[in-house]
């Protein structure tokens, strides 16, 4: 029993004694190094209370940069510091002298000094010779353009570029020269794989004729000057994957090259389904011509136009997918082959379909994109509401080419859009109940030659250029005393003999009511002057002031 005891106490005075030495253990804190970049064999310390440090045996290196000593948090400098806590001190750097070299055609051109880290503008080339210069890149396989501006490395900086003069087009291409253009219609070398494009060549505008690099299969990167002409299918069937485009006229994007929100042609490496960009407007003739990869393409509602032959020498079982009708495309647009015997099939997406109604929905709100008139209601009073959704909107063709007889638009409708309405044989009455019904696209009405009634929205403000073009049977119209623009055409090859136009109209386009076929009287309120002579048939009017 006492030898337990024994063996207790001195555990206990062995514990006792351990505390005591830990309490008067010095505190230690950690000191980290903040390199900015730099590089340094040791990154943070452990040093004990009141331990003074000196940092100037402390220097990191920074390739292009010159090390300038510590400084802490605050900014200050500190070259011997007593730690009383944890700390981090920061290096400072000085960009060294140091420069970017150009090298034009694998040649130096040029040398200029600049400091490490320095955003620099990029040098304009200059030179007597007749050609064109197609921009810097950051690498000397010239794929990654350097843009206006390039920041200086470590090492120093180097951009290359590429200058194409005379002899190199004349070696290159096979070319005609008409009428002040100088046309491409092919390469001299059919296994070349790369090529510069200049916008000028003679002093004659560059243009791409269709066909110039057909099935090239070998040619993948085109240098694309800043403003050469490209016809429809210059591209068809070759290889290209890569574009370079000099300038703002065109650029690479969703897998095709684009002149403003026209797709020009699709890349080689697209395939499988593909969607065209939302926004486009245009799709220029065989853009996708010849790609056997595409399965599936879908165009949005944006596209309000296709060039002939879109996809001729696609693959026979391609899969088309439209947001509105193709009514407005050229009626080749989507031909199988040049001769035109055969077309692809193409469904409409559309978010739902009710009573005939197609619709898409956007912003909680339903528009109108198709109606299905087989067999349906011809007699139209389009729907206050679609799935639940307030029905805001016709678009782009919704009813174009329809047997409908008349239409009723509800109050809740805020636009018309281009051609809604356009080629209904059958329709001869349209009345607007609401006010500010919008009539946004031209043709609206256009080719309806039985329309004999129309009642326009009572706060109209535009009516747009075509919107009743062709109109035949219509005789009368009341124009509301809001409106302020009658655009070209609106009325040509109308009936119409006798119209009154009011005081808030300020312009009216030219042959608004020219091929009348008869003698028009116009009432002008407020007794304004216009150019009846281009807005009618010369001296087939009559004009009453009141």
């Amino acid at each position: 029993m006492k030898k337990k005891a024994v063996i207790f106490i001195f555990v206990l005075l062995i514990s006792v004694c351990a505390a005591a030495l830990f309490a008067c253990a010095p505190k230690q804190y950690t000191v980290t190094f903040e390199l900015g970049g730099g590089n340094m064999d040791i990154g943070e310390l452990i040093v004990e209370e009141g331990g003074a440090l000196d940092l100037s045996a402390y220097s990191p290196t920074r390739e292009g940069y010159t090390f300038g000593g510590w400084t802490d948090e605050n900014g200050k400098d500190v070259t011997l510091a007593v730690i009383n806590s944890n700390v981090t001190f920061i290096a400072k750097w000085e960009a060294n002298e140091n420069s970017v070299t150009y090298f034009v055609n694998g040649v130096q051109y040029s040398v200029v000094s600049a400091r490490t880290g320095e955003t620099v503008n990029t040098l304009a080339y200059e030179t007597d010779e007749s050609g064109e210069f197609f921009g810097w890149f950051t690498n000397a396989d010239l794929t990654d353009p350097a843009g206006g501006a390039v920041t200086v490395a470590p090492s120093g900086s180097k951009l290359y570029g590429a200058f194409v003069g005379e002899d190199y087009f004349n070696q290159t291409f096979h070319y005609t020269i008409r009428y002040g253009t100088a046309h491409i219609t092919g390469l001299k070398d059919i296994s070349a794989q790369e090529i510069f494009i200049p916008s000028v060549h003679s002093d004659c505008n560059v243009c791409l004729d269709k066909g110039a690099f057909e099935e090239r299969a070998a040619l993948t990167s085109v240098y694309l000057g800043s403003d050469v002409s490209i016809s429809g299918g210059a591209f068809a069937g070759c290889g290209v994957t890569s574009v370079i485009c000099s300038g703002d006229r065109y650029r690479v994007y969703n897998g095709a090259l684009y002149s403003g929100m026209k797709l020009v042609f699709a890349l080689a490496d697209i395939g499988g389904k593909y969607e065209v960009a939302d926004g486009t407007e245009e799709i220029i003739a065989y853009a996708f011509s010849k790609n056997k990869n595409l399965t599936e393409v879908t165009f949005p509602a944006s596209v309000q136009k296709a060039g002939d032959g879109v996809f001729v020498g696609c693959r026979d079982d391609l899969k088309i997918n439209l947001s509105i009708r193709p009514c407005g495309y050229n009626v080749l647009w989507n031909k199988k082959n040049d001769s035109g015997t055969a077309v692809f099939d193409y469904v409409m997406l559309v978010d739902g379909k009710e009573n005939g109604f197609s619709y898409n929905i956007d912003n909680n709100k339903a528009y109108i994109v198709d109606y299905d008139y087989t067999g349906s209601e011809k007699d139209i009073v389009l729907p206050q509401t679609l799935a639940g959704y307030p029905v805001s909107g016709v678009e782009t063709y919704a009813f174009y080419g329809t047997d409908i007889t008349s239409v009723v638009l509800h109050g809740g409708i805020e636009y018309v859009e281009r051609e809604a309405f356009a080629y209904c044989a059958e329709l001869k009455k349209v009345k607007f109940e609401g006010a500010k019904t919008e009539i946004k696209g031209e043709g609206v009405f256009s080719g309806c030659a039985k329309l004999t009634e129309v009642v326009l929205p009572t706060a109209l403000a535009v009516i747009p250029n075509d919107t009743f073009v062709e109109c035949t049977a219509l005789s009368s119209v009341e124009l509301p005393d809001t409106l302020t623009d009658i655009g070209s055409n609106a009325f040509m090859s109308t009936a119409i003999n006798e119209i009154t136009i009011p005081a808030s109209v300020i312009r009216i386009g030219d042959y608004a009511f020219s091929n009348i076929g008869g003698r028009i009287v116009f009432n002008v309120v407020g007794g304004k002057s216009f150019n009846w002579d281009i807005i009618s048939d010369p001296g087939n009017y009559v004009i009453n002031n009141i």
